[in-house]
């Protein structure tokens, strides 16, 4: 996909509008994806970060990106229904590095799967650029994602590898999603041009 970015600026509003979620134990990397994705750069010393927003174009499509990090709040089970509302796309982070992060993934799956059902889920492995000290396999990763009946990545927020594919395949599934939701034959236009333009700058 070609990605560019749209101006944040822009006046007019916006076709569509996604809340995304970051979920996984704390130090994963999951602020650190949110900042790759959103600043397209490597950010460290950052302070807590909630929410982003990163604005983009599929296809004649504005969208509208909430990029939301639970700041490990998992781990303590803090988390409330009210959280996970109005969700439309989890993403579960787990460290290559950090066996324990990887096991404690199902336990985040199942919890944030009693707030909704209809969210569409996906199981990122991060901190590939750490291959030497990697303690879970790809192939653990894929067997785990395949149990949870949910799509795969593996990146490294540092070296951006990975990110931004990632993150543009999410998108364009939500935007299909919305095509799926449209009336017989009114999305035909739209299905013919599909092709996520990112963000636009």
């Amino acid at each position: 996909f070609f990605s560019v970015l749209l101006n944040t600026c822009m006046s007019g509003g916006f076709d569509e509008k996604f809340n995304v979620v970051l979920l996984g134990d704390i130090e994963v990397g999951k602020t650190s994806l949110l900042l790759r994705f959103s600043e397209k750069e490597f950010i460290t010393g950052f302070t807590d970060i909630e929410q982003k927003k990163v604005d983009l174009q599929v296809d004649n499509l504005r969208c509208r990106i909430f990029l939301t990090d639970t700041g490990g709040q998992e781990r303590f089970r803090t988390l409330t229904s009210s959280f996970f509302r109005g969700a439309h796309a989890m993403i579960f982070v787990y460290d290559i590095t950090k066996e324990e992060s990887f096991e404690n993934i199902t336990g985040h799956f199942e919890d944030a799967s009693r707030y909704t059902k209809t969210a569409k889920k996906y199981l990122i492995a991060n901190k590939t650029d750490l291959l030497k000290n990697r303690v879970v396999t790809e192939k653990q990763g894929q067997e785990l994602a395949d149990k949870l009946g949910v799509r795969f990545f593996e990146t490294s927020a540092k070296s951006g590898e990975g990110v931004e594919d990632m993150f543009n395949e999410i998108v364009e599934d939500l935007v299909k999603s919305c095509d799926d939701e449209d009336l017989p034959g009114k999305n035909e236009k739209k299905k013919k041009k599909r092709g996520l333009l990112g963000f636009l700058g």
